[in-house]
């Protein structure tokens, strides 16, 4: 999830916002900003709407309050903040970089609320206005890129992040934020090499700017592909790295702190630790509940890996609790014929197989190959692999020549 960039408080006035009272409070929530006591702050903005004399301070006080309350994990109400702002805007007409910069943080609320299309509408809503340039610019692409990428459109992400970098003025804060998901997005199809060269340029770049919370989240995204791609040794000291500091971020930046503890898991049960691995992924599924609640997308990830702990321990049915739990909620949010929903019913078979159930691993497996049948974006990849998990489980299970056929069927898919 992307989470590098900062959302735009307005911290300066429009000519025509002269309410003295209107100009006090809010310098006051600005100021409860800068001490990061968000919640103190959203008092502030809150109390503004009513001193609002036009419909640019309105719009002003609605913006800052719906990110005030996005820093407090209230993305129910920041959602509706942020829809009055971009109404405002529109009655304002100024429909420019203020009202891009809302649509920002309206389609990262959205998207922490789920709501991909949401999400996506509202980056694109951003995108479409002429004016929009510079930073502004490169940040929606960058972050409807990163949300494509999560929905496994690959093709369509990566033009938008080309498009993000070659944006003219674009400051290193923004580059690096580009950057970060370009080297996610290769990491996702596998490109080892070029993701790992991505994240140390990234990386290389945010420490030049002495951006410490975006070096950390180059150290964790380096640690995970050297993870992925089977090497534990080289991931291990990037990810301690990473989370030593994060705990020395205030506030420990919430979701990324998360994420890097997801990682740990991961690795702890690359080294069979699985004991570890369970503590790491229980506090992550508490810290992602907090910030994103019961059902978001982030959650299914950590019960995957939860998945895969406890049924190293023969915890069959605590596992398959968690993979159902995970399967609803992808197939709830992208639908049952996604690549994310196919990935968990994957999963699900191949923890089956390890525990020699190769019945209810078939089952498993002909469910993510449906998914991935009737899913859009590039796929191909991900039946191969599918295709050979399932014809090794008909295989053991003497069902030889379905298993054949199943492997002459990746090897069209492979060809492509």
């Amino acid at each position: 999830m992307r989470t590098l960039v900062a959302l735009t408080l307005f911290v300066y006035l429009a000519p025509d916002c002269h309410a003295e009272d209107w100009v006090a409070v809010h310098e006051q929530g600005l100021k409860e900003v800068e001490k990061r006591d968000f919640g103190v702050a959203a008092e502030f903005f809150r109390q503004c709407r009513p001193l609002a004399e036009n419909d640019v301070q309105r719009a002003i006080s609605n913006n800052d309050l719906g990110i005030a309350l996005h820093r407090t994990g209230r993305e129910a109400e920041a959602r509706v903040s942020l829809e009055q702002a971009l109404a405002y805007w529109k009655n304002a007409h100024v429909r420019s970089m203020r009202f891009a910069e809302t649509s920002a943080a309206l389609g990262l609320v959205d998207r922490m609320l789920g709501d991909y299309d949401a999400a996506e509408s509202a980056f694109r809503s951003g995108l479409e206005l002429s004016q929009v340039s510079g930073d502004s610019r490169s940040e929606l692409l960058s972050a409807l890129g990163d949300l494509l990428r999560e929905q496994g459109r690959f093709s369509e992400s990566r033009k938008l992040l080309q498009e993000a970098e070659a944006v003219p003025g674009v400051t290193a804060r923004h580059l690096v934020d580009a950057r970060v998901v370009m080297a996610e997005l290769d990491r996702d199809t596998q490109n080892w090499e070029t993701s790992t060269d991505e994240w140390k340029d990234a990386g290389d770049l945010a420490r030049d700017n002495k951006d410490t919370a975006a070096e950390a989240a180059c150290l964790r995204g380096l640690g995970q592909t050297w993870l992925d791609r089977g090497n534990a040794a080289r991931a291990e000291p990037l990810l301690r790295s990473a989370l030593a500091a994060y705990r020395n971020l205030p506030g420990g930046e919430g979701a990324q702190m998360a994420s890097v503890l997801t990682s740990l898991g991961e690795l702890y049960l690359a080294q069979d630790k699985t004991g570890l691995a369970d503590e790491a992924l229980q506090r992550a599924l508490e810290n992602e509940e907090k910030d994103f609640g019961p059902t978001h997308p982030q959650i299914a990830v950590v019960l995957e890996l939860l998945a895969d702990a406890v049924s190293r321990r023969n915890q069959m049915e605590l596992a398959r609790g968690y993979l159902d739990r995970a399967g609803k909620i992808m197939a709830g949010r992208f639908g049952v014929h996604s690549i994310v929903a196919a990935s968990v019913f994957a999963n699900w078979g191949t923890i089956e197989q390890r525990a020699n159930q190769p019945e209810r691993a078939a089952v498993q497996y002909e469910k993510a190959l449906d998914a991935l049948n009737g899913a859009t974006g590039d796929v191909n990849v991900y039946k191969v692999i599918v295709m050979t998990q399932y014809a090794q489980v008909l295989k053991s299970s003497h069902h030889k020549r379905e298993a054949e056929a199943i492997l002459a069927q990746a090897q069209g898919f492979h060809s492509k």
